[in-house]
């Protein structure tokens, strides 16, 4: 099986789904759930149905979508000056794109 690989932004404030993610996996909703791991540097952007506690809105963005969540990048001391790209992946396993932050893409 193949696996689904996507570029993400990340940046002192917010989250960038590029297009190629957004159109994969987050066309049915206007909301997701973050999280990370406890041992590595991964985060979880998983698609939820409805607004609800500890979810973050998509907002438009020509190229994609933005999740605003600065307190949450705060919270888990992902500290970014300046905009970093990483490289992302579809887990079906657990209905998330989950990005690790070990790997920076340089362009």
């Amino acid at each position: 099986m193949e696996t689904e690989h996507y570029a993400v932004s990340i940046e002192s404030e917010r989250i960038f789904l590029l297009s190629e993610a957004h159109q994969a996996h987050f066309t049915d909703t206007s909301w997701v759930r973050l999280g990370t791991h406890t041992e590595h540097p991964l985060i979880y952007i998983q698609p939820v149905e409805t607004q609800a506690e500890e979810t973050y809105e998509l907002s438009y963005q020509s190229s994609g979508r933005r999740i605003n969540c600065r307190s949450f990048l705060r919270q888990h001391n992902y500290h970014h000056t300046q905009t970093q790209r990483y490289q992302a992946e579809w887990s079906a396993a657990i209905g998330s794109l989950i990005i690790d932050l070990s790997v920076p893409v340089s362009d």
